[in-house]
């Protein structure tokens, strides 16, 4: 009997405890605007997702609240709020956003979203599933080579070489590169005749060096080289800047 009643005290306790670290819950998740419970949900590779987290208060606590995505070999993908006090009864909305790696490993594609608000000594949390995919489509500019460098004077020609790189699901064919100062009015283009997939073991190409004129009257400054690469039917484009000098 003694031993039945220590069992039920010792419950009891747990109980307690449990209900005031549940001074919050996490009432609902929506990424990009879809509200989510059982379901997975499909994110693209090199986008940017929304997470829309609603919490309530039962009681009054500073809070947080974490969103991540773990298995990225540098380092998690996540975003966290700022502290803030929640209220009895009380709903908020929190809006978080979670940056997708370009060259996350897709060796398995299903990932999960782990969801926490915490205080100082507890935390609740809810996990779900993505998956994670490439786009059909997706070049970047993983890199712009200038020579003879970056300091120049007005009149020289710099040779520019763009490298590129393919992370879509697509070959992709005719690439136009373009190269510019706009301050300047200074303008080369270029193209990539193939850019394999990101399934073929080199989906990378670089273009031969680019001439890009300084004009003779160029003032004396600095000035951004404006690389853009066109491609599925020009319909898509990717950009990155450099800085001369």
């Amino acid at each position: 009997m003694n031993k039945l009643i220590f069992t039920m005290l010792i419950m009891l306790l747990f109980a307690v405890s449990f209900v005031s670290a549940t001074d919050y819950s996490i009432e609902k998740v929506a990424i990009n605007g879809l509200f989510i419970e059982n379901e997975t949900v499909a994110l693209d590779l090199g986008t940017r997702a929304q997470i829309d987290v609603w919490v309530k208060g039962f009681a009054e606590k500073d809070v947080k609240v974490k969103a991540w995505i773990s298995g990225y070999e540098y380092d998690d993908v996540q975003d966290v709020s700022e502290t803030f006090q929640v209220s009895t009864d009380t709903l908020y909305r929190k809006e978080l956003y979670l940056n997708i790696p370009q060259d996350l490993r897709l060796d398995n594609k299903n990932y999960k979203l782990y969801i926490e608000v915490s205080d100082k000594k507890d935390y609740v949390e809810k996990v779900y599933s993505v998956h994670i995919q490439e786009r059909i489509h997706d070049i970047i500019v993983q890199d712009v080579i200038i020579r003879p460098g970056t300091m120049t004077d007005a009149g020289n020609t710099l040779a520019v070489q763009v490298r590129l790189k393919n992370y879509g699901k697509r070959q992709e064919q005719d690439v136009k590169v373009e190269v510019t100062i706009p301050q300047l009015g200074a303008y080369s283009v270029t193209y990539v005749d193939f850019l394999d997939s990101i399934d073929s073991n080199d989906n990378s190409e670089s273009t031969a060096f680019i001439p890009l004129k300084i004009p003779k009257d160029a003032p004396t400054g600095d000035f951004q080289i404006k690389v853009k690469a066109l491609y599925s039917n020009l319909n898509e484009e990717t950009e990155a800047t450099r800085m001369i000098y």
